[in-house]
């Protein structure tokens, strides 16, 4: 078991008094991943999650469009993720930083844990697939009730239905034009004649 404990947590200017985690859950999280940092907020009650950058770091356009986002949505967080080269992960609100459920919530969310970005992506679009093909079947599903009602009401309306989930008998209220289709010789337009 390596002690990385004190690499894991930054001591930092802390407004809050906020208590510094225990050893055992730092510990717990450096073996889940060495990368992963804790720090107090400057400006809210609250931990810091952030991971330290391992390959965009050599991407200095990216590293410079980064800390000005950072500096300009985080406040004094952003500034101490940039002095230290951290990506924000997520706050810490409250006794969560005692709490066993982070880790697996870590575990989860992580995209080296995922196979690596390719592989996070794949499986984000497959999932993304996965509920357009549901909302899909779901709307045909209510097409197919709307259309089933629609034709149970005319049904209703001509006549043709007497009752729900009885046998139906045939007694026509008014004159109804045969089922046969037309044949070039007679007119398509319905002709109704008074008797």
């Amino acid at each position: 078991m390596s002690t990385g404990t004190s690499s894991n947590f930054l001591v930092t200017a802390n407004p809050w008094h906020l208590a510094a985690p225990p050893q055992w859950w730092l510990q717990k999280l450096f073996d889940q991943d060495a990368d992963l940092v804790v720090f107090p907020s400057q400006h809210r009650m609250a931990y810091i999650f952030a991971r330290r950058r391992r390959q965009s770091s050599s991407y200095d356009a990216l590293v410079k469009v980064d800390e000005n986002l950072l500096k300009m949505s985080a406040g004094l967080d952003g500034d101490l993720l940039t002095a230290h080269n951290l990506i924000y992960v997520r706050h810490l609100i409250g006794n969560t930083v005692r709490r066993m459920e982070i880790f697996q919530w870590l575990k989860d969310h992580d995209v080296w844990e995922a196979g690596g970005g390719e592989a996070a992506a794949n499986l984000i679009e497959s999932e993304e697939a996965y509920r357009e093909e549901q909302k899909r079947a779901k709307m045909i599903e209510d097409i197919d009730y709307r259309a089933k009602d629609a034709w149970r009401s005319y049904q209703a309306r001509t006549g043709r239905r007497q009752g729900y989930g009885q046998r139906t008998t045939y007694k026509p209220s008014a004159k109804i034009m045969p089922v046969t289709g037309f044949s070039p010789a007679e007119s398509s337009v319905a002709m109704f004649g008074r008797d």
